[in-house]
């Protein structure tokens, strides 16, 4: 198995919903605070232009830049702290017009489907559960201003965004779930 497939198999093990439950319960109980006074890691070698958003796929890291490209990447445990091999890059999903600072992304609850919009008002999704890196465009038609963040509900059933232009978009995720879970993924249109 590859590194790609390794991570895939951890990560479909671990969203099921009950687990989920589990793990916002317990994080969910009082506890004592924690003051880390020094990183354990940092690295410049994933991105080359300012960071606006990061969150966490399993131990997995997902990053976005000004790049037009959210870098899904680890830790190298392997490798020496301070040498190139030190991350590994385990896959790129890249979409086009997001060279603009402060477009957030966003995960479902499950960790299967990334959302990012663009300068253009489309959205892109992508299944972070598939060995690809083929997404497709949901577009408004209505929608021509730029998405600064997007966010799904809890079943990811719906999807929202807002827009530079103080809009608010909802979009009904239920063709998109059937076609995600027949695993039909093509690409975005390019015009």
């Amino acid at each position: 198995d590859g590194v790609v497939e390794q991570h895939l198999r951890k990560h479909k093990e671990m969203t099921d919903i009950d687990a989920i439950r589990v793990i916002v319960e317990g994080a969910l109980k009082p506890g004592r605070t924690k003051f880390i006074h020094f990183p354990i890691f940092s690295t410049s070698r994933i991105h080359t232009n300012y960071i606006d958003c990061v969150k966490w796929w399993g131990d997995l890291i997902l990053s976005k830049s000004v790049e037009e490209q959210i870098t899904l990447w680890g830790k190298n445990e392997l490798a020496a702290p301070a040498a190139k091999e030190a991350v590994m890059v385990v896959q790129e999903y890249t979409y086009k017009n997001a060279s603009l600072w402060f477009l957030r992304f966003a995960l479902d609850m499950s960790g299967r489907l990334l959302a990012v919009g663009n300068e253009e008002g489309k959205v892109f999704l992508f299944d972070l559960l598939s060995t690809s890196d083929k997404a497709y465009a949901v577009i408004n038609s209505q929608c021509r201003s730029v998405i600064r963040m997007v966010a799904f509900n809890a079943d990811a059933s719906v999807l929202v965004w807002c827009c530079s232009d103080s809009t608010v978009w909802k979009c009904e995720m239920g063709g998109v779930q059937r076609e995600l879970n027949a695993m039909q993924i093509s690409q975005p249109d390019e015009s």
